[in-house]
């Protein structure tokens, strides 16, 4: 199926992990979409929490459509991303897709 990375980390030339593969997968097809940020790369930082808000819209479609949400990194970035999540899709779904398995966090 489609798959969908949002990566962030705070400078693209030192932190850009796994950048071969990431374009390898880009070039094959295995990422349908790829959406990169770098906090301190730009002013005013932006983190992967403000690219999920600003995909809002697309974010549900991807969700609608079947979407599962795996999100892995630390804990003021997951709370983040939890938080727009809520706001694009609701608590109640939110839920729901945790208790079927299909947003699921690995953070520190």
């Amino acid at each position: 199926g489609n798959a969908w990375l949002l990566f962030g980390e705070r400078g693209e030339k030192t932190d850009l992990y796994y950048a071969g593969d990431i374009k390898g997968w880009q070039a094959d097809g295995t990422l349908t979409k790829t959406d990169l940020v770098f906090s301190r790369d730009v002013a005013p930082k932006r983190y992967v929490q403000n690219l999920v808000a600003e995909q809002g819209d697309e974010v549900r479609r991807w969700i609608e459509g079947g979407a599962s949400i795996l999100v892995c990194g630390g804990l003021q970035m997951a709370a983040g991303v939890q938080d727009a999540l809520v706001a694009i899709l609701g608590q109640e779904k939110l839920d729901q897709m945790t208790q079927d398995g299909v947003y699921r966090r690995d953070i520190y």
